[in-house]
């Protein structure tokens, strides 16, 4: 009703849509998602890291931070001594 509420130009897609919460947001495979999305040019996540989420907060925002910055996944996995491509959504 909230989102109703605030959106409210957007009812009829938000009634329809399918919605499901969990306390902890993971990913089946137990790796988080971390990256760009290939879909969009502006979009990166760093999501799914269940109940990990705050021991890996910092070094998930310095890789955000660092692709935000114009550096690659191959940069980064140079700098950082792993691989980075790893953790892209791309293929999951």
């Amino acid at each position: 009703e909230e989102a109703v509420r605030q959106f409210p130009q957007l009812e009829q897609y938000i009634r329809e849509a399918k919605t499901k919460c969990g306390h902890r947001p993971y990913v089946s495979d137990g790796i988080l998602l971390l990256g760009r999305v290939k879909e969009f040019d502006n979009l990166l996540v760093s999501c799914g890291p269940g109940s990990n989420g705050w021991k890996l907060a910092m070094g998930s925002g310095e890789i955000v931070e660092r692709l935000i910055s114009g550096q690659t996944e191959d940069d980064i996995s140079k700098d950082l001594g792993f691989d980075a491509h790893s953790f892209s959504p791309a293929g999951r």
